[in-house]
This record gives structure tokens, sequence and C-alpha cells, in this order.
């Protein structure tokens, strides 16, 4: 009986080891499956966070285009409000500049209508003075009697030229001191005195200096329009 039951105990032992080895290798390979799992999460989770430093990087790199972009937007818009307030100066000079020139025309024309031809002289408001009229209403007359009013102020002599249609040449006598030593304003009294004399002939539409260039006069043709 003892043997009886002795062999029953190693049964139930080798049965329990039996099933704890089989339990052990489950567990084993449930163990591998965890780990091997574990690790392909791993590089699920390393390429996750790869792929967030990525999109974080693109989205700075991003973010500061945007604001160079942005910054770039408001200098241009500086820009054009500069250039619209620019705009509108210009704009007002220059219909002030046009309600002038219509002004002088008109004023102009008045006096070629009122007084005809004659001697006329510059301002500094670019509008002519009547002076006197010419003993003599021919291009020829004009220039010498301008000659005779320069002489006695020293300025530069006119020289005749030619007559081409309706547009006479000159020349002085002393170019330099025309374009160089009667300052811009001195010049530009001298020429709009030859200009407006001449042109108040009915035959002369232009008048068409031939002198050197210089820092305050120079070659140029001169019309009754202009």
């Amino acid at each position: 009986m003892r043997n009886s039951m002795h062999y029953s105990l190693f049964g139930i032992v080798l049965l329990l080891i039996t099933s704890c080895a089989a339990n052990n290798t489950e567990l084993k390979n449930e163990l591998t499956e965890c780990k091997a799992e574990r690790e392909s999460l791993r590089e699920q989770r390393d390429q996750y966070e790869e792929s967030a430093r990525s999109a974080a990087e693109e989205y700075q790199r991003m973010q500061r285009q945007y604001l160079e972009k942005w910054s770039e937007l408001n200098a241009r818009i500086d820009e054009l409000e500069e250039f619209e307030r620019r705009y509108k100066r210009v704009a007002s000079a220059y219909d002030n500049l046009e309600l002038q020139y219509s002004e002088l025309e008109e004023w102009a024309d008045t006096m070629m209508e009122r007084f005809g031809p004659g001697i006329y002289a510059g301002t500094q408001y670019d509008r002519p003075v009547f002076i006197k009229r010419p003993d003599t209403a021919t291009v020829s007359g004009i220039v010498e009697e301008l000659n005779l009013s320069f002489r006695g102020a020293e300025l530069p002599q006119l020289i005749l030229l030619r007559i081409d249609g309706a547009t006479i040449d000159l020349s002085v006598d002393d170019e330099y001191q025309l374009v160089s030593r009667m300052g811009s304003f001195g010049a530009r009294i001298y020429i709009l005195s030859v200009v407006y004399s001449l042109t108040s002939l009915d035959e002369v539409d232009c008048v068409r200096f031939d002198i050197m260039e210089g820092d305050h006069a120079g070659p140029g043709s001169y019309c009754r329009g202009d």
C-alpha cells in the first residue's frame, strides 16, 4: 500500500512538474511576444517623435518665413503710403503750375493783343512787361533795340544768325557771360526778354538760341506757346 501511495504521489508531482513546464513555456512564448511588441512600439514611438520634431522644425521655419513676409508686406505698405503722399504733393504742385501757366499764357496773350509788337522785359514772375513800341517792327529792328538796351546794362549783344520761317536763330557775342556769369535768374530774364519781344511779331513763333551749354543757360528753342 505504501508503494501504491508512493507511486500516486510521484505521479501527482510529475503531473505538476509537467504542467508547470508547459505553463513556463507558454509564459516564455508570451514574454517573447511581449518583448517583440514592446520593441515594435518603441520603434513606432521613435518614428512618431522624429516626425513630431520634423513637424515642429517645419512649423518654426514657416513661422519665421511668415513673420519675414509680414514684415516685408508692412514695409511695402509704408512705401506705398509714402509714395501716395509724395504723389499727392507732386500732383498738387503740378496743378498749381498748370494754373500759373494758364494765367501766364492768358496774361501774355492779353499783353500781345493790347500792345502788339514791342520791346518786352521778362520778370521774376515770368510775366512780360511792355517797355515800348519798336521804331521798326521787324526782327532786325527789335534785335537792334534790344541790343541798345543790353549795351547800357553791359549785357551780351544779340547776333542774328538767320530767319528760318517762323523761327529766329540767335547767338550772343559773349556766350560765357550769358550761360555762366549772370546767374540763373539773370540768364532767364535775359532770354525771356528776347523771346517775348521777338514773338510779339505775328510772323515769329519761336526763338532758337545757338549758344554753348553752361551752368545757367544753354542752347534751345523757346516758342510763343511755351
